[in-house]
C-alpha cells in the first residue's frame, strides 16, 4: 500500500537505476535484423517442409497408381481421327490409322529414326 500512494515518504526504498544496463539501439541494429532475418528463414523452410510432407501424405501410394487403367473401346473411335484420353494424370493420345497412313509407316526408313523400330513392333 506505501507504494501505491501519490504522497512522497521518506521510507520508502528507491527504485534501482538500470541506465547503466541500456544498450545504444544503433549498435546493435545488424545483429537485431541478422537475427530476425534468420529466425525469418528458418521458419519458412520449416513451414515449407510442414506443407510438402502434408500434400505427400494426400497424395496416392505407388501401390494405387500401379493398379490405376483406363479401359478404352477402340471402335468407336473412326478412321483418321485422334482420341485424347487421360491416364495418371497425363495425356495418351490414340490415333486410328488410314490404311494409306499404315502403308506410309510401313515403307519409311525407319533405322533413320530417332527411336528406331519397326511399325510392326510398335503396333499391335
Amino acid at each position: 500500500r506505501v507504494l501505491h500512494t501519490s504522497v512522497a515518504m521518506k521510507d520508502v526504498p528507491k527504485v534501482p537505476d538500470f541506465s547503466a544496463y541500456h544498450t545504444n539501439p544503433d549498435s546493435n541494429c545488424a545483429l537485431s535484423y541478422f537475427m530476425v532475418s534468420s529466425l525469418g528463414v528458418l521458419s519458412a523452410s520449416a513451414a515449407k517442409s510442414s506443407v510438402s510432407e502434408f500434400f505427400q501424405s494426400m497424395a496416392a501410394s505407388a501401390d494405387v497408381l500401379a493398379l490405376a487403367k483406363v479401359e478404352i473401346d477402340l471402335s468407336s473411335i473412326p478412321q483418321g481421327k485422334n482420341a485424347i484420353i487421360k491416364w495418371r494424370g497425363k495425356p495418351v493420345f490414340i490415333r486410328h490409322r488410314t490404311q494409306g497412313e499404315i502403308e506410309e509407316a510401313r515403307s519409311a526408313d525407319w533405322k533413320a529414326f530417332r527411336d528406331p523400330q519397326s511399325d510392326e513392333d510398335r503396333v499391335k
